[in-house]
């Protein structure tokens, strides 16, 4: 900002950076106002814009009872909370988002949960607009094993 409390001559200029994030994905309207001596005044420029999708994602997108899988959440608003909920499964998991606004958290899937496909939800919570990603998870028979390399030859 080379404008801000210094006097710009006629003819001359100054420059400032705006840094415009939206923190929906639906067009977002702003503006931004210059305010001097300028008539008419002040000065408005109109901005828009739109926040991408966040994305949410499992690894491994499956897991049978009893085991856990994790979580990555990317592209959400910066130090927000999120809420995740596993379809099907009884109570949810907030976790809070880092900087850039990502985060990861284990998902743990409880002793009895029903078989078959559903979804993980993330869900914003304290943003004007609902905020979301989801995924597919598989809930599995049996039990994960990691390999045993000490048999091989």
């Amino acid at each position: 900002d080379t404008c801000t409390g210094k006097p710009v001559l006629p003819g001359a200029s100054c420059q400032v950076g705006v840094v415009f994030a939206p923190q929906a994905v639906t067009a977002r309207p702003a503006l931004l106002q210059f305010t001097d001596n300028v008539v008419p005044g002040p000065q408005v420029v109109a901005l828009t814009g739109g926040g991408a999708a966040p994305t949410l994602t499992a690894a491994p997108p499956l897991a049978p009872a009893g085991m856990a899988s994790q979580l990555t959440g990317a592209g959400f608003p910066p130090n927000k909370q999120v809420q995740l909920v596993l379809d099907g499964m009884p109570g949810q998991t907030t976790v809070t988002t880092d900087a850039n606004g990502g985060f990861q958290a284990p998902l743990v899937i409880l002793p009895h949960t029903s078989l078959g496909k559903r979804q993980v939800h993330a869900t914003v919570q304290g943003v004007p607009d609902p905020m979301a990603a989801s995924t597919d998870f598989l809930v599995v028979p049996g039990t994960l094993q990691p390999p045993d390399f000490a048999d091989r030859d």
